[in-house]
């Protein structure tokens, strides 16, 4: 047998640069194997294979294999090449991402639109009204951020991050709303990180991941994705990809708007990067409305006007406005605050002093353990005194926990601030109830005093608290009806830059025909 019976077939080639080689005699398989053809040890060590299996002279089949392993390689590949045009000539590529709504064709005001968003998002979930508050702004970002990778330098992507200590407690519910409110989404119940980084490449989509849990945790790689795109000059990783026989490194962003849904607390890294949403679960006597086939439709009639609402205009303004964060936020949680607090001064009363107070009672309730929380902690403290000189810890904590606009009533995993994580707040600040004949006290004059050495607010100022009683699209009672009584108090406050503000009132239906009026908050 001669080495010119043998013949070639060469494979394309696969993701490590190797093809698949046969050497056929009289039209049967001899030998096969996987090799660099654009290598010529490898070609020869082939041939000397085939050829020490037929026992033949080894030195024609190497000059053939030299000669020929190539030639058949590029035909194979434009071979590939040329049939992929056709079928990407033939078969557009669907985007597995939905188009942006169409924008409602009369004007809306982006307070109207949030007004809606709000409204729509107590009427399927019962989360607080701060939490609804947080998302409502979130979902009118997702519409005005600049999704190119390319854009405002230092902007930040807040994940919205969506926990609940057990299983039905509304995250899924909340999920789907903001699948017909929040545009171009893609959900994702388990995602991998090469999905992750190509998909928001090719997309730009609005990402919403369920069930972090049981993948996000434990997989160090696709944490570190999520973690990047929180900024955008950042928002990059970089993966070898294949080129002309090579492979060479390219930057994929992944800067786009993402919800994580979870059980659990979420890991540090992206716990610092979110804005957290705690839901528990519903009681027995607490209502709400399920998302039908028709409250599907009105959320999107929703999401329309929040296209029409968030004009140029509106992005422009928020990219260029620097409003003023809480300062007892630190500086993560006022990066992630500081975008969706532009867009609620646009939107105007009472929407700004709604946001602030929302950012305070989400953020430091998150962060029990920062020095933001603590000041804010003997700045209350002192308003909590009034005209007393000095307060039993449990009066202290019971009169915390009466202020409504605070983190205190639900400080204690949803449950009111007690006397010793009060204490323990307040200790790093020498701030400690003194034994006295009747008991331990804390004493007026030592929060004067932490309060004149640890915070830049002036002293104690007097205003008028609008407080509304329990209103079924703000609390989580939902029992009664949506009418909203207030209450008007007088208290004393000592952190006047977060601003009081006054519910709305639920007034008609949304519908989805285009002339017809949808749901709206008025004062």
């Amino acid at each position: 047998m001669g080495g010119n019976e043998v013949v070639f077939e060469v494979g394309p080639c696969n993701a490590a640069a190797s093809r698949l080689v046969l050497a056929l005699v009289g039209g049967e398989e001899a030998y096969r194997d996987k090799l660099d053809v654009s290598r010529a040890k490898a070609r020869a060590e082939f041939a000397k294979a085939v050829a020490e299996l037929l026992r033949i002279d080894a030195g024609p089949l190497i000059a053939r294999c030299h000669a020929e392993l190539p030639r058949l390689a590029d035909e194979v590949d434009r071979a590939a090449a040329q049939q992929a045009a056709e079928q990407g000539s033939s078969e557009a590529s669907a985007s597995i991402a939905p188009p942006w709504p169409e924008p409602w064709p009369e004007a809306v005001t982006l307070c109207e639109a949030l007004n809606e968003t709000l409204a729509a998002i107590h009427r399927h979930v019962v989360l607080s009204k701060e939490a609804g508050i947080a998302v409502a702004l979130w979902v009118g970002w997702s519409y005005a951020v600049d999704r190119g990778p390319t854009g405002p330098a230092g902007d930040i992507a807040p994940l919205l991050t969506i926990v609940s200590p057990v299983k039905r407690c509304g995250k899924t519910s909340l999920l789907s709303v903001l699948t017909h409110l929040c545009p171009r989404v893609v959900p994702a119940s388990n995602i991998r990180p090469a999905a992750l980084f190509r998909t928001i490449e090719a997309e730009r989509p609005t990402l919403l991941i369920d069930e972090a849990e049981t993948f996000l945790r434990e997989d160090d790689e696709l944490r570190g994705i999520v973690n990047a795109g929180h900024r955008r000059d950042l928002a990059y990783v970089v993966r070898c990809v294949e080129a002309e026989r090579d492979f060479i490194p390219r930057k994929f962003s992944v800067w786009c708007p993402k919800v994580l849904a979870q059980m659990g607390t979420p890991a540090a890294t992206i716990e610092d990067r979110s804005i957290i949403i705690r839901l528990q679960r519903k009681r027995r006597d607490e209502v709400v409305e399920r998302l039908n086939a028709a409250a599907a439709e009105r959320l999107r009639v929703t999401a329309r006007r929040l296209m029409a609402a968030v004009t140029q205009e509106v992005r422009a303004g928020m990219y260029a406005a620097e409003p003023e964060t809480p300062p007892v936020l630190n500086d993560r949680q006022a990066d992630n605050w500081r975008s969706l607090l532009a867009l609620a001064d646009l939107a105007g009363a009472p929407w700004p002093a709604a946001a602030r107070n929302a950012a305070i009672a989400l953020s430091v309730a998150d962060d029990p353990d920062a020095e933001s929380i603590g000041i804010l902690a003997i700045a209350d403290s002192l308003a909590a005194f009034g005209s007393d000189d000095r307060l039993s810890p449990s009066e202290l904590a019971d009169r915390l926990a009466a202020m409504a606009d605070r983190p205190w009533p639900k400080f204690s995993r949803g449950s009111p601030i007690t006397p010793r994580k009060l204490a323990n707040l307040l200790a790093p600040y020498a701030l400690t109830a003194r034994r006295t004949k009747t008991g331990r006290h804390y004493h007026r004059g030592d929060f004067e005093t932490a309060f004149a050495r640890y915070s830049d607010t002036p002293p104690e100022t007097k205003r008028h608290c609008v407080t509304p009683e329990p209103n079924p699209l703000w609390d989580n009672d939902l029992r009664g009806d949506a009418t909203k009584k207030q209450s008007v108090t007088e208290n004393h406050c000592v952190t006047p830059q977060v601003q009081d503000w006054q519910g709305f009132t639920a007034t008609g239906d949304a519908v989805t025909q285009e002339n017809a009026p949808v749901e709206r908050f008025e004062l």
